[in-house]
């Protein structure tokens, strides 16, 4: 407005207003939850009980009365106009005013049976959705409802049945039996020093690591043993001694492919940790020590940790994209998972609360079209959006069935 009407005259109160302007949206988005449809003004001043007057009702119509009144110049007009804007500063003074209030609040453990304020960390998320089949009010959003589920069919799985029996045996071991390799890699020698390219090394001793492994095969999965020699070398130049193998190994003696089985059993089946130990145990004849798992656990999430933020990067540089969180409870401590997924990848990350600084921050050069549901924090996010309509149709559905007779 500056650039193409000019500035108010230095000094004036004008001018000084301009110069201290606030984004009250900027405070609200994400952090204050009115019991409203919208942040707008007009719905949130409306909730704090401020009288709206006049025959204006929205700043659209102030445009055309703006041109009526330079049309014809009439005072009753141009006094229209005014009265809708005081409103409009008294309305937001209120607004300011509260969002003052709740900042000097007392704390949120202090004892009242009503409290006006809630605090977003002390709710218990109330959703419609629950275990079950759902019932819909209308048959069009049952329809709706399971083409959600077209690729089902795609995730499960068949066990097939025949005349043909197999039988194994598994060799009876003792606990602290060693299992004999399947089969033994010895890695050549280096030809000149890594250090300083030097080619006067010699040798230095060789090393032996038994890696315990499953393989998978066409029709199953077997223990596979490797015995790995390693030759150790030392330069004559530079004193430097290195090996002739760069491989990245896992903790302890166990591969990579066992490592996978047991997190594909423990994330995707949910099975506890000691029950994978134990079945592992049973199945392959490997005496697993006792947490094993969960050291194991932590050396893969290290592992792919540079995957997965390679994969939040591409998800949140591509051109659709989709979000959803959900509470969890892990030992009594609350928290959310945030889902991100473009219908090829999807990636998963954990906060501690459900405050949308985090993805806000994620997505703030994301300039594709997200679909989310009707969570307030998404709405901050500049870019296109679309809600989602699984959410909308049972987000409907569930008003329809709870308040029948209500119009509108």
């Amino acid at each position: 407005m500056r650039q193409r009407y000019g500035g108010p005259p230095e000094g004036s109160h004008a001018a000084t207003a301009v110069d201290r302007a606030t984004n009250l949206l900027s405070f609200i988005y994400a952090r204050v939850y009115f019991p409203t449809y919208s942040n707008g003004l007009k719905e949130i001043a409306g909730y704090l009980g401020f009288p709206w007057s006049g025959s204006l009702t929205s700043g659209l119509e102030t445009i055309v009365w703006r041109h009526r009144w330079e049309v014809s110049r009439d005072p009753a007009v141009k006094q229209t106009l005014l009265n809708y804007n005081r409103q409009d500063c008294e309305a937001l003074e209120l607004v300011a005013n509260r969002l003052v209030d709740l900042h000097r609040l007392a704390p949120p453990d202090a004892k009242s049976s009503q409290r006006e304020v809630v605090l977003t960390s002390d709710m218990k998320r109330e959703s419609p959705h629950r275990f079950g089949r759902i019932t819909f009010a209308l048959p069009e959003m049952e329809t709706i409802n399971k083409a959600a589920y077209w690729d089902y069919q795609r995730e499960r799985v068949y066990v097939r049945s025949g005349k043909n029996k197999f039988h194994t045996t598994v060799p009876a071991t003792t606990r602290h039996a060693k299992p004999k390799p399947n089969v033994t890699i010895g890695y050549l020698v280096a030809s000149h020093c890594p250090t300083c390219k030097s080619k006067k090394i010699y040798s230095h001793g060789t090393r032996s690591k038994t890696v315990i492994d499953l393989r998978f095969m066409r029709y199953g999965i077997k223990r596979w043993v490797v015995r790995y020699l390693i030759h150790r070398q030392r330069c004559q130049s530079c004193g430097t001694i290195f090996k002739s193998s760069d491989i990245r190994w896992t903790p302890a003696k166990y591969g990579w492919n066992l490592v996978a089985y047991a997190m594909y059993q423990n994330i995707e089946l949910r099975l506890p940790q000691m029950t994978i130990e134990c079945s592992i145990s049973k199945l392959f004849s490997l005496p697993l020590p006792r947490g094993w798992t969960s050291q194991t656990k932590m050396a893969a999430a290290q592992l792919y940790e540079i995957t997965h933020d390679t994969l939040v990067k591409k998800l949140c540089s591509g051109r659709l994209l989709h979000i959803d969180e959900t509470s969890i409870s892990v030992r009594g401590f609350n928290g959310y998972v945030w889902v991100l997924t473009s219908m090829e990848e999807v990636a998963y990350f954990f906060t501690p609360t459900r405050e949308g600084n985090t993805i806000q921050e994620l997505l703030k050069n994301f300039s594709g079209v997200l679909v989310t549901d009707f969570y307030a924090a998404y709405d901050a996010i500049n870019c296109r959006q679309q809600k989602c309509l699984i959410h909308f149709i049972r987000d409907m559905n569930n008003a329809i069935l709870e308040t029948p007779l209500t119009k509108g």
